[in-house]
């Protein structure tokens, strides 16, 4: 697996500087650094060679002339260093592979990157194959990957192929620009990002002194910076609707930002580009410990260390590529300090994107948490010492009596709370019949734990089925114990214990529901007739704490030295080794409690006994 180096290896990447000139708001003005002048040369500025004119047939051996010296510019493999990989080819979509088109982009990239010349009878078959389906078929990402491809060898096609065959090229990589402006952004953002911006760029990068390019770079800096500004959180963090494009678009844009450095233009607006530089910061919390994105799947969510290491390049900030090299393979495993004031948190949450990744520390081994939530979808993914246990959809199902609940809203925060003990949040959806779903998800970051958990309101007693899945990583399986109902999640080793706090912990002992396996799912199932309970699960992620002994009990909750029944307020007692814990939770109206001598006034509590028998509370959640 390649690594991330710790140095750039190329002196032509460079940080982006924070310079006036490079915050020019380009998209209401001409303004543009370094574009062209419509006429003649700036005072004191190099003589550009005039570009003859197009599509004159008259005109075809000058402008090949004029094109062939274009093979001469720098092209976009020396622009990120000579990657292994051509950039064309950093996170592609997932669609690539099920399309006979990687083969020709496999081919184009190929010659450009080694700077083979172009076989002529194959290169002019493949180039009319391609121009009849461009003209036949609706662009999608892979078909505009093609487009960029055919693009960058622009130069080398003017000397291999006929007049009209180049013509017929060049007006059909105009009209896909065009065509992407008819794209919904939010419906195909990377098919709209790579025809809109990074191909009008890519042309005017490559004829500069046409007089059509300082339209296409105005048309380009538009299309870039109203896709970075509505796909992404205001701090460079994707919309979960966007998420599995998450890499794409930074690959996308980063190719933009090369050729635009090269040329000496900016292909953002001031606020974009400070979404842009926001992005690499969030992409180092979101990546898995493999360098994959967290939640995907596919090849757009492949590890891709060539484009990492361009996009931290490009960055002023030297802390930035520290935690690069620190979080991502290839590079030191040692934490960053976590009281240390330089660092970022390594954790983030955005309400407007539905976005939460929650991490212990900046660490390749630290336990690992992302949430997804998206109208009635809600995903999360788990992973601890360098491993995912479970990823994918982790939404419940609630059955009163036998009839299932379906979602009537979206989901919506109710709690987000992050210092340096714990990362919590909330979540609340409306079910159908009047009942409520809230669903809590904590990560103590010290004590490497996790725990999930759900409460249903309803607004009478009925008879409830709930069902919680978590797919399991393909690698992962759920062991569990003979005569207890907590059980391991291991692949060669073990990884973590799993306690369902609800139920007994002893089989022997009643109890309406399980902890088991199902279709490679984790599955924790419960049956009780009530008008409302509390269903938590109970990660244990310290790998060194599978062997020690454990037990968790459900506690006596009294109110005015009443005992209150399941149904107003719980609380359990954990313990593994000489560590023990405290979860609290109401579900009716809040009230002074008392639990283990313990007063509680909250909605919820999360807390660590010390050795003296004192409540070190992680979070206290009042309302």
């Amino acid at each position: 697996m390649a690594s991330l180096p710790n140095r750039t290896g190329s002196s032509k990447i460079r940080p982006m500087s924070r310079t006036h000139h490079e915050q020019v708001d380009a998209v209401n003005g001409d303004d543009i650094p370094g574009l062209p002048e419509r006429t003649a040369r700036r005072r004191g500025g190099p003589r550009r060679r005039r570009a003859p004119v197009l599509p004159d047939p008259d005109h075809w051996a000058a402008w090949a002339a004029y094109a062939g010296a274009r093979h001469g510019v720098a092209d976009l493999s020396r622009l990120a260093g000579q990657p292994a990989v051509h950039p064309l080819k950093w996170a592609v979509p997932d669609a690539y592979a099920d399309q006979p088109a990687p083969r020709l982009l496999k081919r184009l990239t190929r010659l450009a990157h080694r700077r083979q010349r172009l076989p002529v009878s194959s290169t002019a078959r493949r180039l009319t194959d391609w121009l009849a389906a461009a003209h036949s078929t609706r662009p999608d990402a892979v078909r505009a990957l093609e487009a960029l491809a055919w693009s960058h060898l622009l130069p080398q096609l003017a000397t291999v192929v006929t007049s009209d065959q180049w013509q017929q090229l060049w007006s059909a990589l105009h009209a896909l620009a065009d065509e992407g402006a008819g794209i919904g952004l939010t419906d195909e953002p990377l098919t709209h990002q790579l025809l809109t911006g990074e191909l009008p760029l890519t042309l005017a990068w490559l004829f500069p002194d046409l007089p059509r390019s300082r339209g296409l770079v105005r048309a380009a800096v538009r299309a870039l910076s109203r896709g970075v500004a509505e796909l992404l959180d205001g701090d460079g963090l994707p919309h979960a609707a966007h998420w599995g494009a998450f890499l794409s678009l930074a690959a996308c844009w980063t190719r933009c930002v090369l050729l635009s450095q090269s040329a000496g233009w900016t292909c953002f607006d001031a606020e974009a580009r400070v979404q842009y530089d926001g992005l690499a910061l969030q992409l180092v919390r979101a990546l898995r410990p493999d360098g994959t994105l967290s939640l995907s799947r596919g090849l757009s969510g492949d590890w891709s260390p060539d484009l990492v290491r361009v996009l931290m390049a490009l960055q002023p900030d030297r802390v930035l590529r520290t935690l690069a090299r620190r979080v991502l393979p290839g590079g030191s495993a040692t934490p960053v300090p976590r009281r240390s004031r330089k660092w970022p948190a390594p954790s983030v949450y955005s309400e407007e994107a539905g976005a939460c990744v929650m991490r212990a520390h900046w660490s390749r081994k630290s336990p690992q948490f992302t949430c997804l939530f998206d109208g009635d979808r809600l995903c999360g993914e788990l992973g601890t010492d360098g491993r995912v246990l479970w990823s994918g959809d982790m939404t419940p199902q609630v059955l009163i009596d036998g009839q299932r609940l379906e979602l009537q809203s979206a989901w919506t925060e109710l709690c987000w709370f992050t210092d340096e003990d714990v990362d919590y949040l909330e979540l609340e959806a409306d079910l159908s019949h009047g009942w409520q779903l809230q669903r809590q998800m904590l990560l103590a970051r010290q004590d490497h734990v996790f725990v999930v958990a759900d409460a249903v309101l309803g607004p009478r007693a009925a008879s409830v089925r709930y069902d919680a899945r978590f797919p399991l990583a393909e690698d992962v399986r759920f062991e569990p114990l003979a005569e207890t109902r907590e059980g391991v999640l291991r692949n060669s080793r073990a990884l973590c214990t799993v306690l369902p706090l609800a139920l007994p912990e002893w089989r022997a002992g009643a109890g309406a529901g399980d902890l088991r396996t199902d279709a490679h799912h984790l599955q924790l199932t419960m049956e009780e007739h009530t008008p409302r309970f509390y269903a938590p699960l109970w990660f244990d992620l310290a790998p060194h704490r599978v062997a020690e002994r454990r037990t968790w009990r459900q506690l006596t909750v009294a109110e005015a030295m009443q005992v209150r029944s399941r149904d107003v307020a719980v609380a359990y007692r954990v313990q593994v080794g000489a560590a023990q814990w405290l979860l609290y939770r109401s579900l009716a109206a809040r009230r002074s409690r008392s639990v283990l001598g313990q007063n509680l006034s909250a909605e919820f509590v999360a807390a660590r006994f010390e050795q003296d028998g004192t409540l070190d509370q992680w979070i206290e959640i009042e309302s």
